[in-house]
Order: structure tokens, then sequence, then C-alpha cells
């Protein structure tokens, strides 16, 4: 599944490195710096605690430690899942990462590697099989070069609106940024410490409705057209309309604004090329949008969420 890759203020920004590393249609190719391993079972997940928490205590060590645990107790006692890449010649442990499950979804909580050059490619191939393999919700509250990797390799970015939602926390703790729709300002309650961040990832099948409402508010073209079915009392859309829903998702198609369509414009698009195809007066114009519309249905997904199960 893919998702929304683009909010206009945050993907056309100045620090964008998507563009400068795409590999076809946003893809890029699959790292494999090493042997990449998750770890579900008690067992396997205890084995690797002591090396995980050495690394990780290392890697945050610079950003004044680890904020999730106070100590390897506290790390210790928590149900965790891993994720492991070890060098396929030494088996020595190159990066890791650490979730929970919470509710629907699987909390990315830290991530660390052994600070080479090998450790730090590991941690993107991480990120990439997270976002491209995992197959369960994932979430994870990024910033400086975590976030860095999943905008690289395409993470799924939620709005700032909902991140108090998303988080569990007040609404006074979480100040959305001015500058985008995806950053904002977490404030930490204890003492009062404000960090920028941002969150990649699903937690559940309510933020996916939440957000797939915030998506078609942002591009509100299909209220414009609601509202006039609705005052026309019509039950169907005019040719008129329907050239207008086609003409807005291939625009924003082509404007790389949009990559995948919401159940609610999938279900336009397809109303909108049945009025069109059951025209009697085939101009060219009628033509080019139904070409259009076939090609929209045939390049872009319909978002879905996984389930785990």
């Amino acid at each position: 599944m893919e998702y929304i890759k683009k909010f206009d203020e945050f993907y056309n920004s100045e620090k964008n490195v998507v563009n400068e590393t795409e590999v076809g249609e946003n893809k890029l190719p699959p790292i494999n710096i090493g042997e990449l391993k998750m770890l579900y079972e008690p067992e396997e997940v205890e084995k690797y605690l002591p090396l995980v928490w050495d690394m990780l205590k290392k890697s945050y060590e610079k950003l004044g430690g680890l904020q999730s645990y106070s100590n390897y107790n506290d790390f210790k006692k928590k149900k965790h899942l891993l994720m492991v890449v070890r060098d396929f010649d030494n088996q020595d442990l190159l990066a890791c990462a650490v979730f929970r499950r919470i509710g629907e979804s699987l909390k990315m909580t830290a991530i660390g590697c052994n600070q080479e050059d090998d450790g730090k490619l590991a941690i993107q191939q991480i990120v990439q099989h997270t976002i491209t393999e995992l197959k369960l919700h994932y979430w994870a509250e990024v910033s400086g070069a975590i976030e860095r990797y999943f905008k690289r390799h395409n993470g799924y970015p939620m709005p700032n609106t909902i991140a108090s939602k998303i988080l569990g926390v007040s609404d006074n703790l979480v100040i959305p940024s001015k500058k985008d729709m995806v950053h904002y300002d977490r404030i930490i309650e204890k003492n009062e410490e404000r960090f920028t961040k941002m969150i990649y990832g699903i937690k559940s099948e309510e933020i996916f409705q939440e957000v797939l409402s915030e998506v078609e508010d942002y591009y509100d073209f299909m209220k414009r057209v609601n509202k006039i079915v609705n005052e026309s009392k019509e039950t169907k859309y005019s040719v008129e309309q329907a050239i207008y829903i086609i003409e807005n998702l291939y625009t924003m198609h082509e404007d790389n604004a949009i990559n995948e369509l919401t159940p609610k414009w999938h279900e336009a698009l397809i109303e909108s090329m049945k009025v069109l195809n059951s025209t009697e007066e085939r101009t060219q114009t009628i033509s080019d949008y139904i070409e259009y519309g076939e090609y929209l249905l045939s390049n872009l997904q319909v978002l879905t969420l996984n389930v785990i199960k």
C-alpha cells in the first residue's frame, strides 16, 4: 500500500531530498547492506536486548539520552519487538529498531546503529523495510536524520492537526507548525522542553479515516461538486461536473500532489466515467477526459489499510 506522499508545503521545501535520490516512480533501490530480521518471539528478543541497549545508548548519547527508557531494567521489562541488521560476514550488529505493540499498531520507539558508515546505511535499510515490507500498522515520531530517512524512502507523513490524538496527549502539549502541515513542537510536560517533531505511519483505522478526511478537505474540489449536486437535487453528475472531477484528479496526479485515490475520490471517478461513457454526443473533449479517467483508474491505487492479524 502506498499513501499520500505529498503535502505541498512539506515536499516542495528546499530541504526536499526525495527528488535527489528517486528511482523510477519515487522508488529507491533496495538497500541490502546486511541481513535484516524482525524478531517477534520473546526468546529471540531477549537474546538481543543487551546488544540493542548498548547500541541505543551510544546512538542517543549526543541527544541527551533515551527519552523512552530510564535505564536498562526499565527497557528490559517492557515487551518489545526488534528489527535488526547484522553484517553478512561476521554477524556483527549494524543497526537496530525497537517496536512496541500499542493497540492496533506497532510504534517504533527507538532506532540506532554502530555509528559507522555501514550502520548508518543499515538504519536506512530498517526504515525502508518498515515502510515497504512490514505490512502492519506502524508509526514513528521522528526528527533529525531519522526524519530525513523516512522522507527519503517515501514514508507516510501524518497531518500535524491530529498529532496530539495520535500521541495521546493534550492539545496544549503539541503546537502545530505554521510553516507546513506536518511538523509540530512537542512540549515535554515535566520540564517544559520543546522539540520539533513529525509523525510517519498510521496508528489505527480511526486515524486512517481521519487522515483521509484531512486530505479530502485539503483538496476540497469534491465539496464544491457535491454542493452543486445537492442543491440541484440531481442523482448523478452532469457532463461538466464529471469533467471537472477527472480534470482535478488528473492535474493533481500530474503535479505529483497525489499518488493514490481516497475511496471517495475513487467512487467519484467511477461515477464520472459512467456519465461520460453514456453520453450520446462523443466530442473530442469528452473522449480526452475518458482517456484521462482510464489512465487514473489504471495507475492509481485506492487507499486501504493493512490490518494486524
